[in-house]
């Protein structure tokens, strides 16, 4: 996986340790969306990693509209402000939505399969139950009754069917 580090601290010293640490690339946010954009697609293309519309194509239900394109998530029309990883939890509830998601299975798209992080086997719970107390409360910043994401206790949580 090609690593591009964005920062806005386009310091000489940090470009060069994070190239001489294996970054593919280290890109500076202020230079703007467009340019963020070619220098990303620039890496796709050259770690031979393809781009597909699928991925790219908006998604609504409900009142919930996420653009994976730019890793974005809409509750009525307005930005949750929701992390890339964050966005990831829900974009996979979503897809699936009315269906349980698994511990694993959400922590899985968070990092790569097979990752354990906490304490014994199941120490990934507490880092995915984290992760769903904060989406929940980005959502309910902006609706105090939002409730779409449902627990199954021990198993996982599902983004509720319509």
């Amino acid at each position: 996986v090609p690593v591009v580090f964005l920062t806005g601290v386009p310091a000489a010293a940090y470009e060069s340790a994070a190239l001489d640490s294996g970054a593919f690339d280290f890109v500076d946010k202020s230079r703007g969306l467009p340019i963020l954009a070619k220098r990303l697609r620039r890496v796709m293309e050259a770690t031979g990693q393809k781009e597909t519309s699928a991925a790219r194509e908006d998604l609504t239900y409900g009142k919930l509209t996420l653009r994976p394109a730019v890793t974005r998530a809409y509750w009525d029309g307005i930005d949750v402000n929701l992390t890339v990883t964050e966005f990831n939890i829900v974009y996979l509830m979503v897809r699936d939505a009315g269906d349980y998601v698994t511990y694993r299975a959400i922590y899985d798209c968070v990092h790569h399969v097979g990752f354990i992080a906490g304490s014994g086997d199941d120490g990934f719970r507490a880092n995915v139950r984290s992760a769903i107390k904060r989406i929940r409360n980005k959502f309910r910043a902006q609706d105090d009754g939002f409730s779409e994401i449902e627990n199954f206790s021990a198993f996982g949580y599902r983004w509720r069917a319509l």
